[in-house]
């Protein structure tokens, strides 16, 4: 059960949810309520050259196609940014539950955002990436970061 919304001015509502006590706003762009902190798992290949498809790693060195980031509670990806040490043409493929879920494409470039996104994830849905080279190009070194907003 959530608190009373209060309206603090202009068009900004939060609202508190007492069994979890994360703190929403309303977002215009999203017509929900989400999350006013922010959570970013981190993606990377210390590599590089890379020619052909890889299981991108979290953070902590693990590939993330067996085991990927867990998701604690109901969440929403609301931005995916990526940069390589190179300008490549490469797909970046986020992946939930083992099914690929939306992607973020390199054209001759070395970094990208794309903060419009609003894909609901679930309390124990699992994340990874999988990056692809394409053109015949290689990604040096790249990095991802995701991140979301508690629904």
């Amino acid at each position: 059960m959530l608190r009373d919304t209060v309206d603090v001015g202009s068009s900004v509502q939060f609202r508190q949810d007492p069994s979890t006590g994360i703190l929403t706003f309303w977002d215009t762009s999203r017509s929900m309520f989400i999350g006013v902190d922010r959570e970013k798992y981190e993606y990377g290949i210390n590599h590089k050259t890379i020619s052909s498809n890889m299981w991108m790693m979290i953070t902590s060195r693990i590939k993330t196609l067996a085991n990927g980031s867990l998701i604690s509670r109901d969440a929403l990806i609301t931005c995916i940014s990526v940069n390589t040490k190179n300008l490549t043409d490469g797909d970046f493929e986020i992946y939930i539950n083992g099914s690929p879920m939306t992607s973020i494409t390199l054209a001759n470039e070395d970094k990208k955002v794309d903060d419009s996104l609003s894909i609901s994830l679930n309390a124990n849905d699992i994340i990874s990436v999988l990056c692809k080279p394409l053109n015949n190009k290689k990604v040096d070194y790249p990095a991802l970061t995701i991140e979301i907003a508690w629904r």
